[in-house]
């Protein structure tokens, strides 16, 4: 299926207002993904957490908890900065594709402003050679009105996607280009995968560890009944606790690639929609062209043709950011 989305590109592809060789791609976009300050702050822990871990490692008097905890530091950076690529990239694809969105919602507005304009260009004939009404010419002139208020309001929203892309990204021309290509639809093995590489249950992982490894050092000739007591109830409370926060993180991942699938089937739905209605159009184009259709009729088609390019628009950017978040995990510790 998504190849043949892939062949309806051209259609749903900008207006030429906004084409350009340097108009900025998602790719491009998501390649900003290490300037996030997040991923910085996490790439700065992760060499701290590798010096840490040298240093320890170099002291011959090391004991096995101080080993362990370095290791599990430098783990949890690691971890940390991949969970903090993914949600970047994540938030990059949520802004480039509401800025998508908002580029096609200025065409649409711009053909409805054309058709408003037309129409009222017709009431004013009619009015004049008797076949309309002022009143109609009225309703024209107010409709038009609207169109000239969502068509700038339009743009402002184009304006301000574009702005919050930038905060994203860095400064580019305030041009975009619509992916040429969608990732597919992942599998469902996926959402264990997702699950594994939480921060939430890597940290819960790593507090059972070092309770096994504390519990592993207490002896009787030294260590108080009461205190190994403490230890195993810490033991069997986290293990719980673990078990817990798995169930729980994998119902959230499960809702997340839920989603995903929804999406993608939705792009079916919308892709059939943008068919017909080229189908319509083309027939439509025809038909003016042999003087069967007037040109408001046509300027109508166009205008539902529009809607139905930004439907589409909106599907395949539904489906794009659901399958980043579905990647980022179900949660901001991921």
């Amino acid at each position: 299926m998504l190849k043949k989305l892939l062949s309806l590109t051209v259609l749903i592809a900008v207006s030429a207002s906004f084409s350009s060789a340097f108009a900025l791609t998602m790719p491009e976009a998501l390649a900003k993904v290490d300037n996030q300050g997040n991923v910085k702050l996490a790439k700065a822990e992760l060499n701290d957490a590798k010096a840490n871990l040298d240093r320890q490692l170099s002291d011959p008097l090391i004991t096995k908890p101080s080993e362990l905890q370095a290791r599990q530091r430098l783990e949890l950076a690691q971890n940390k900065l991949a969970a903090a690529q993914r949600a970047a990239a994540s938030s990059i694809t949520s802004s480039f594709t509401q800025a998508l969105g908002a580029q096609k919602q200025v065409q649409l507005a711009q053909k409805s402003l054309e058709l408003s304009t037309l129409s009222l260009k017709i009431s004013d004939i009619r009015q004049k050679n008797g076949s309309g009404t002022a009143l109609d010419l009225r309703d024209s002139q107010r409709a038009l009105e609207d169109a000239k208020k969502n068509a700038n309001s339009a743009q402002d929203g184009l304006e301000l996607a574009i702005k919050s892309l930038k905060n994203a990204v860095g400064e580019f021309d305030g041009k975009l280009t619509s992916p040429s290509d969608l990732p597919e639809l992942p599998d469902e093995k996926m959402i264990e995968t997702i699950l594994n590489r939480s921060s939430n249950l890597l940290q819960t992982r790593q507090g059972l560890e070092s309770l096994k490894l504390q519990r592993s050092v207490q002896d009787p000739s030294y260590t108080a009944q009461s205190q190994i007591d403490a230890t195993d109830k810490q033991l069997g409370d986290t293990t719980q606790n673990l078990s817990d926060l798995q169930d729980n993180e994998r119902i959230a991942v499960r809702s997340s690639y839920n989603s995903v699938v929804s999406a993608y089937k939705g792009l079916a739905v919308a892709s059939k929609a943008l068919e017909n209605a080229n189908d319509k159009l083309d027939n439509d184009q025809k038909r003016f062209k042999g003087g069967l259709i007037s040109q408001v009729q046509l300027t109508q088609t166009e205008l539902s043709t529009v809607q139905t390019e930004l439907s589409l628009v909106q599907a395949r950017n539904s489906y794009l950011t659901s399958y980043y978040s579905f990647l980022n995990g179900s949660s901001a510790g991921r």
